[in-house]
């Protein structure tokens, strides 16, 4: 009994901190992302805010569905894109570039979509 726990206690303590930080994260923010992409959470978290009426447009949409795809969008942006951003720049301390994250625009961008668009 006692080994199992030591092997345990051995298979934990190799494990690497950014690689377990970001699996609780993905269970973090995956849960999150489930729960905040309802219409209704966005009502209950614009309530009594100025932005109350976007809410109430989200659970109603009468004319299109375009706030409550607005409302997604930002929800996904923030939980895949900003919040792993800041964790790896400002928690972790590395490079966004390390992890295959380049905000750069390729020198030869602007000349493509120049020939794409003429």
């Amino acid at each position: 009994m006692f080994e199992i726990i030591d092997r345990i206690r051995e298979d934990i303590s190799t494990l690497d901190r950014r690689a377990v930080s970001a699996l609780v994260y993905a269970a973090i923010g995956l849960g999150s992302i489930f729960y905040l992409q309802k219409p209704e959470a966005a009502a209950a978290l614009l309530r009594g805010t100025r932005f109350e009426q976007f809410g109430q447009s989200i659970i109603h949409p009468f004319e299109n569905n375009l706030p409550v795809l607005a409302w997604w969008v930002f929800v996904a942006a923030v939980f895949y894109i900003a919040i792993p951003m800041a964790v790896i720049k400002y928690s972790w301390r590395a490079k966004l570039s390390d992890f295959g994250l380049n905000l750069a625009i390729e020198p030869s961008f602007f000349r493509m979509l120049a020939g794409l668009t003429a």
